[in-house]
């Protein structure tokens, strides 16, 4: 294929992404005003942020893409192989990026607030997709409940029954997976919710404990238990440390979808660099971009130690993202536990109210044996955190 067929293919892939980014965001702009719950409100503001740094993104590729002049300067005959390479490699930075149609379908209503579909790692981007697009209902995720139960009997059920106080959790649950066929998905809905409950209160007690030694049991009870009425405020406003160890790629990513103060500052620094580079990129492509191409840079000696300084500088800043990327941080049990704050805290509701109808469904079942093995990991997690500590 042609650099100009090349070039055309990825502009008009470029603009069918801002199209569909744009469709999305006017999407979220109009049902903004028309949602009950704050969490609602507060994932639709943060999908118009997020919408508008990806739409003012591809702006940026698609101006770059039509630039013939520089797409065309690593194709000018005589040029030194290396100049053509670094070009190229330059050429791919500038318009290559994590947007596709899966990024922008992660701030659909759908993915986003009706389904809340953000903290499922275990299913294909194209089903989300499918499902946050509307070609697909979430009805094709009961298929996975088989897994699920699999994946629970394998390793949750085993854990549970070796610890005495998540004992009778263990009957329910075995219960639950014994006669998942035969009972209706309503009755099974209700008894998985009700155990997440019981294991999330078990683990942060748990975590309280390792994380204030001084406090006895008593005043650990009492703060779970009753100083919290509701799960929601002991996992938002519980006193937690950042004891999770993770990447700030991780953070990075989650940052889209969870808002949290701590997560802002801990990326501050690789945000910071991200602006340095696109900055650096933009001066790259202005110098490229001179009239007479690489040819007058290199009799221009001003030009030409600018122009080597400028693809210096953006590659140590590209290195440097790379390696922030990769480097540690920590964050604290809340960002891994709002999964529970959002659309599943809003079925409890429901069902506590008496609404059952639409817990009737496999789909449903699917989403709380999933949220059963998620509470798991962070369980065995602190488990492995705290060994050295002796258990409540």
């Amino acid at each position: 294929m042609e650099l100009n067929q090349i070039r055309e293919a990825r502009l008009i892939h470029l603009k069918d992404l801002r199209n569909l980014a744009n469709k999305v965001l006017n999407d979220n702009l109009l049902a903004k005003g028309k949602v009950n719950s704050k969490w609602e409100y507060s994932v639709i503001e943060n999908n118009i942020h997020q919408l508008k740094i990806i739409i003012n993104s591809l702006n940026k590729y698609i101006e770059t893409s039509s630039s013939i002049k520089y797409v065309k300067a690593f194709f000018e005959e005589g040029q030194d192989n290396y100049y053509r390479y670094i070009l190229y490699q330059v050429y791919e930075m500038s318009i290559y990026d994590e947007i596709t149609e899966y990024t922008i379908s992660n701030h659909t209503l759908s993915h986003s607030v009706y389904y809340d579909l953000y903290w499922f790692d275990t299913l294909k981007e194209e089903e989300l997709s499918s499902i946050a697009f509307g070609k697909e209902t979430p009805d094709v995720l009961d298929r996975y409940c088989p897994v699920e139960i699999q994946r629970i009997n394998n390793k949750v059920l085993p854990y549970l029954k070796t610890k005495e106080k998540y004992s009778l959790t263990a009957d329910i649950l075995q219960n639950v997976l014994n006669n998942f066929n035969h009972n209706s998905f309503v009755e099974s809905n209700i008894l998985l919710i009700t155990i997440t409950e019981n294991l999330v209160r078990e683990l942060c007690k748990f975590v309280y404990h390792k994380q204030n030694p001084a406090k006895n049991k008593d005043e650990i009870e009492f703060y779970i238990y009753h100083n919290f009425n509701s799960l929601e405020s002991l996992i938002l406003k519980g006193d937690w440390k950042n004891d999770i160890l993770t990447s700030a790629f991780y953070a990075y990513n989650i940052n889209k979808y969870v808002n949290d103060s701590s997560l802002h500052d801990a990326l501050k620094k690789l945000n910071d660099k991200t602006k340095e580079k696109e900055r650096l990129l933009k001066k790259l492509i202005n110098i490229l971009n001179t009239d007479g191409g690489l040819k007058a840079i290199e009799e221009n000696d001003i030009k030409r130690k600018d122009y080597l300084a400028t693809i210096n500088s953006l590659s140590l800043i590209s290195l440097e993202l790379i390696r922030l990327r990769k480097e540690d941080m920590h964050i604290s049990l809340p960002i891994k536990l709002q999964f529970l704050l959002r659309r599943y805290k809003e079925d409890r509701n429901s069902i506590i109210h008496g609404n059952y109808y639409e817990f009737n469904k496999g789909w449903k079942s699917y989403i709380y044996l999933s949220a059963i093995y998620k509470v798991f990991d962070l369980i065995e997690y602190y488990e492995k955190l705290y060994t050295m500590y002796k258990s409540i």
